[in-house]
């Protein structure tokens, strides 16, 4: 959760703002994240986690041999409350 909410500050979102998180990863990080999804969510305040290119403005993670990209985008207020 941590390289998403400075990622969100990065891209001037506030703490209470909601977002689309997109993730390219390996298929041993994408089910753990699938997995743990609910919490990621939460903490994170995302409405939604999707899999496949997280585009050319991903922020890339490294954990030991296991790539993770991120990005992310502001969800408009009207479809967060939803």
């Amino acid at each position: 959760p941590i390289c998403a909410v400075a990622a969100a500050m990065a891209i001037g979102l506030h703490v209470a703002d909601r977002i689309q998180l997109r993730l390219d990863t390996t298929p041993v990080l994408r089910a753990a994240i699938e997995a743990n999804a609910d919490i990621l969510k939460r903490e994170t305040l995302a409405t939604d986690i999707l899999f496949g290119d997280a585009g050319p403005e991903a922020t890339v993670v490294k954990m030991d041999e296991e790539t993770l990209k991120v990005d992310l985008s502001a969800v408009p207020s009207a479809q967060a409350a939803s």
